[in-house]
């Protein structure tokens, strides 16, 4: 689940975010015992920690990873990343990749955007996916 796990480092401390609250906006310090019960209660913090809502959604994350076995089955498929990207962008989309494989596709939506150009851009993004797949 993190980089560390890779290059058998164990950090004294570690800080995470983003999606660790299915979108919910949380963050998290995790370290050692010595090092968290130092500052004591209360004296860490930040500006995502801590709300009632986002602590909920967390746990139930967490719940949800706890009773999943996440084996990767298949191996990154960056080529059906780039097919989906070039068909959207045939019909004037733009997206970009991102992640070391390659296969993940960004969606960076503006908060100006109307339901009309979201329902169009989500509408062409699926087309794009079935067609690159049904090459596959």
């Amino acid at each position: 689940m993190f980089a560390i796990e890779n290059w058998g480092v164990e950090p004294d401390i570690m800080t995470t975010a983003k999606s660790i609250a299915a979108g919910i906006p949380l963050s998290a310090v995790t370290g050692k015992a010595a090092i968290m019960d130092a500052p004591g209660a209360g004296n860490v913090g930040g500006t995502y920690g801590g709300n009632p809502l986002a602590c909920v959604a967390g746990i139930e994350i967490l719940n949800i990873l706890k009773n999943r076995n996440y084996r990767q089955t298949k191996e990154p498929n960056n080529e059906l990343t780039v097919q989906v990207i070039k068909l959207c962008l045939a019909q004037g989309l733009l997206f970009t990749s991102a992640r070391s494989f390659g296969n993940v596709i960004r969606l960076l939506i503006l908060l100006i955007v109307t339901d009309g150009q979201l329902d169009q851009e989500l509408s062409i993004s699926e087309q794009s996916l079935l067609t690159a797949m049904a090459k596959n």
